[in-house]
């Protein structure tokens, strides 16, 4: 970001505004807190989202509706030329994961500091999200697409010699968030019910689940590591322990947060590979999910959250 001085000698060379994508959520505060420095936030929707999305804010950021909105109706280059016509575009932000896919498109389109749109779904799509990571030479979770409910077959056979696993699988949407449809599995007649639970519904980021994830369930702590990321260089500025456990006949119930001092050896585990893997090199909040077990798995996912301010988790 720019210091208060240099924005508003922005604004005095004609009105220059900042996008933010899709102010769902924990996302909305961003947009608030842009506009509390001084900054011209002009919202943009990347999909005709359903009311009761759109009103998913906290009540801190109701100033929202007094913003200027634009509605993206598909076509890149119509959008890009609308914000022209308000103002120069400094920066592009998404708001929260479902504009991540248009914010790599507009950013690219108008020159602006952005990430590779190549590999736009390997920070949004869980599955070659990970096998991204895998090829940047970390240890990766074990994992196999379903487009039915019979796949999961294959994955046993394919991973585990056809013999299901003792501590079960997991089963979840490929683009999704807050646990939604996250079934774990203790045998292959509940992995196969899961599988054909997702497919064909609507998720919880409003996407209609065309298949779903089959993953090996990871047994240990798992850890958020919220980093900063410019140019390739990634620093990180938080870590935390997740304490999330069965509870009311959901798998994933989350009973708190822990931030780690960064002496802990914990925090010391994380290997710098990861943060490359999806070539994440211009975020304003990134997150890495890392699980420390008998095998090591790190996730990483464009979650861009404001930590420590009002908001919705999930």
């Amino acid at each position: 970001f720019c210091s208060s001085s240099a924005v508003k000698l922005l604004f005095a060379m004609g009105r220059v505004i900042t996008v933010v994508i899709d102010t769902l959520s924990s996302g909305a505060m961003l947009a608030v807190r842009l506009k509390e420095q001084g900054y011209d936030v002009v919202r943009v929707w990347s999909r005709d989202f359903p009311p009761t999305l759109k009103g998913f804010v906290p009540e801190g950021a109701k100033c929202l509706a007094d913003m200027e909105t634009l509605d993206h109706k598909g076509n890149v280059e119509a959008t890009a030329k609308a914000l022209s016509a308000i103002g120069q575009v400094r920066s592009v932000m998404a708001g929260c994961e479902t504009g991540v896919e248009l914010q790599d498109q507009l950013a690219d389109y108008l020159n602006l500091r952005r990430n590779d749109p190549a590999l736009t779904e390997a920070r949004t799509n869980k599955r070659p999200m990970a096998e991204a990571v895998r090829r940047a030479g970390v240890r990766a979770v074990r994992q196999r697409y379903c487009a039915k409910g019979a796949d999961v077959k294959d994955f046993i056979r394919e991973e585990y010699d056809g013999s299901f696993p003792t501590t079960g699988v997991v089963v979840k949407p490929c683009n999704s968030a807050g646990s939604d449809s996250v079934f774990m599995c203790p045998d292959i007649e509940g992995a196969i019910a899961g599988v054909n639970a997702i497919i064909g519904e609507e998720n919880a980021l409003g996407l209609k689940n065309a298949g779903c994830l089959v993953q090996e369930l990871l047994v240990g702590t798992e850890y958020v590591v919220d980093t900063v990321n410019r140019d390739g260089v990634h620093k990180v500025v938080a870590i935390w322990s997740y304490d999330k456990r069965p509870c009311n006949g959901a798998a994933f119930v989350y009973f708190g947060m822990r931030i780690l001092d960064m002496t802990d050896p914990a925090a010391r585990r994380v290997p710098r590979e990861a943060f490359g893997g999806t070539n994440g090199r211009w975020q304003h909040q990134g997150t890495l999910c890392v699980r420390y077990s008998l095998r090591f798995s790190l996730r990483w996912s464009m979650k861009f959250r404001d930590r420590g301010l009002p908001g919705h988790g999930a």
